[in-house]
C-alpha cells in the first residue's frame, strides 16, 4: 500500500519532495481507506496550490488538532 499511495500523491498532486511525501503518509495512516486525505484531496482545487505537499501536511496537522465531539 505505502508503494501505491507515494505514487499517487507524486503523479496526482505533484509531490515530489521525499520528506513531505512520507509526512503525508504517516498523516494519512498511508492513504487507508476513510481518513479525512481522501475528502481533502477531492475537494482541494488542485489548480490554484503552489506548494501542495505543503498544503496537505497543514491541512491534515489541522485536522488532528480539532477537539474531539
Amino acid at each position: 500500500m505505502k508503494n501505491n499511495a507515494s505514487f499517487f500523491f507524486a503523479k496526482y498532486h505533484k509531490v515530489s519532495n521525499l520528506k513531505e511525501m512520507q509526512s503525508i503518509l504517516r498523516l494519512s495512516d498511508y492513504g487507508k481507506k476513510g481518513t479525512s486525505v481522501w475528502k481533502l484531496l477531492s475537494n482541494t482545487n488542485w489548480n490554484k496550490i503552489e506548494a501542495p505537499g505543503r498544503y496537505i501536511i497543514a491541512a491534515l496537522t489541522a485536522g488532528r488538532r480539532k477537539p474531539a465531539d
